[in-house]
């Protein structure tokens, strides 16, 4: 029981570790798309998949102090959508 304990105790503190020192979101374009990282991952979306990348406001009920104003999805040709960073 407590080597499965211990072993919980390290894999969370670990995930924390990572999320909390991995840098903060971004997104960012190049000649061949736009790619983002949040948290531990990062996407990538050619320009021949990319259809849109909108700004929008939430609505009142999203908005608070600590939240944005304003945010910004990439659309692929499929009609899927991507929060951005």
């Amino acid at each position: 029981m407590s080597f499965q304990l211990s072993v919980t105790v390290v894999s969370v503190a670990g995930y924390l570790f990572a999320v909390t020192l991995s840098p903060r979101g971004f997104t960012s374009a190049d000649q061949y798309g736009v790619s983002w990282r949040s948290g531990l991952r990062t996407k990538r979306l050619v320009w021949a998949d990319l259809h849109d990348i909108r700004q929008v406001t939430p609505p009142a009920a999203a908005v608070g102090p600590h939240r944005p104003q304003d945010v910004a999805y990439a659309y692929r040709v499929d009609g899927r959508r991507f929060l951005l960073p």
